[in-house]
C-alpha cells in the first residue's frame, strides 16, 4: 500500500517514519512542484493531510508557508483514502473517502491528556513560583478542562473549576460560577478552555495584578481583543500543545488511528 504523507510539522515527520514499519511512505513536503504532486497522485492509496486540513482555496499550511494541493487532491483516484484531523468544506467535492481523527472520541480524550501535560509544561515555563505556590482557574468544562483538572488534581495542585453550569458537578469548594468570578479579583494563573469570549473589559477592570492567561480554546477566543493590552493582562495563545511538547505520543495516536481505518 503506497501512502503519501504531507510533513506540515515534526509530529507529521513521526507519523511518516513509523508509518513507514508498514507501507511504501511518499514523505511531500512544502517544496514540492505541483507537476511532482500531480504524477504522484493516482499512485497513493491513501493520504495524510494536516490536522488542520486544506484550506477552502486549495492550500494546506505547511511548515513555514503555504502549499497548493487543490489540483493534487483532484487527481487521486476514487479509491484514496484521504485523512485529516477535521473536515474540510474544498474536500465535500471529492468522491474519495475521507476519516477525520479528530472525530475519534478515543482519540480526542488522549489527545486531551496530553494537550493538559503540554499547558502545564508551558505554566512552569512563564510561572516563577512553585507549583504547590500557585492557584490555577480552569475556564470550561469540556474534554481538554477536565484533562487538565484531572492532571492538577493528581499532582495535588491548587485549583479552582470556572464554569457557567456548576448543577452539572459536585457542590465544591474548588468550583465556581462563571458569573460571579468575572466580578472578583481572579487567581494568578488563569486558563481558557471554553470556546467563548469569558473575559472582557469588565472583567479585567476588577484584577489587581498581573495575570498569566493561557488561552487554549479554539481560535483562542477566550479574550476580548480590546483587553488584551491592559498593562495587567499577560495572554499566551497556546496552539497544538502535543505535537510541541509530546509529539511522538501525538503522532503515535495518528498512526493507531490510521492502522486502525486501514484495519492492519
Amino acid at each position: 500500500m503506497k501512502i503519501g504523507v504531507f510533513i506540515s510539522d515534526d509530529r507529521m515527520k513521526i507519523v511518516a517514519e513509523i508509518l513507514q514499519n508498514h507501507f511504501e511512505v511518499f514523505e511531500m513536503d512544502e517544496n514540492e512542484s505541483q507537476r511532482h504532486l500531480k504524477k504522484l497522485a493516482p499512485l497513493l492509496d491513501a493520504v495524510l493531510l494536516p490536522a488542520w486540513s486544506v484550506e477552502p482555496d486549495g492550500f494546506i499550511q505547511m511548515q513555514s508557508r503555504g502549499l497548493y494541493i487543490a489540483e493534487f487532491l483532484e487527481s487521486l483516484s476514487d479509491e484514496c483514502i484521504l485523512f485529516a484531523g477535521k473536515d474540510s468544506s474544498f474536500l465535500h467535492h471529492l468522491s474519495l473517502q475521507k476519516r477525520f481523527w479528530l472525530k475519534d472520541e478515543t482519540l480526542l480524550l488522549r489527545n486531551a491528556e496530553l494537550t493538559a501535560e503540554g499547558l502545564l509544561a508551558r505554566i512552569i515555563t512563564v510561572s516563577e513560583k512553585s507549583l504547590d505556590e500557585i492557584t490555577i482557574d480552569v475556564i470550561g468544562s469540556g474534554r481538554c478542562a477536565s484533562a487538565v483538572i484531572e492532571l492538577l488534581s493528581n499532582l495535588n495542585c491548587h485549583y479552582r473549576m470556572i464554569t457557567r453550569n456548576p448543577e452539572r458537578f459536585d457542590t465544591s469548594s474548588d468550583l465556581v460560577e462563571l458569573s460571579q468570578w468575572k466580578k472578583d479579583d481572579p487567581s494568578e494563573i488563569i486558563v481558557n478552555t471554553a470556546p467563548v469570549c469569558v473575559i472582557d473589559c469588565s472583567t479585567v477592570s476588577n484584577w489587581k495584578d498581573i495575570k498569566h492567561v493561557f488561552d487554549i480554546s479554539t481560535g483562542f477566543v477566550g479574550m476580548d481583543e480590546k483587553c488584551r493590552n491592559h498593562p495587567f493582562v499577560r495572554l499566551y495563545k497556546e496552539n497544538a500543545l502535543p505535537s510541541r511538547f509530546s509529539k511522538r505520543s501525538a503522532a503515535l495516536l495518528i498512526v493507531n488511528y490510521v492502522r486502525k481505518e486501514l484495519m492492519i
